[in-house]
């Protein structure tokens, strides 16, 4: 994939910093047959870049419809975005 995370559009957001727990969730999104478009941000740092970041891309592309946090991240906790 060639385009950063920046400029992708996502459905629903979901931020964890475990490798693991997201391939879980991700897994279980999938056997769902969940049809929305879903990104996986290792941080609440990542995900505020995405809702506000400087990228032209952010003020044209819609929010998402979801946002998943981690509420106990170690870089910017869930609760604080």
């Amino acid at each position: 994939m060639s385009t950063s995370v920046a400029e992708e559009f996502f459905e629903i957001v979901y931020a964890e910093d475990s490798p693991t727990d997201a391939e879980v969730t991700l897994r279980a999104f999938r056997k769902a047959n969940l049809g929305n478009r879903v990104g996986w941000l290792k941080d609440g740092q990542q995900v505020l870049d995405y809702l506000f970041g400087d990228s032209p891309d952010v003020l044209n592309r819609p929010l998402p419809r979801l946002l998943l946090l981690d509420l106990h991240n170690h870089t910017v906790a869930g609760i604080q975005v």
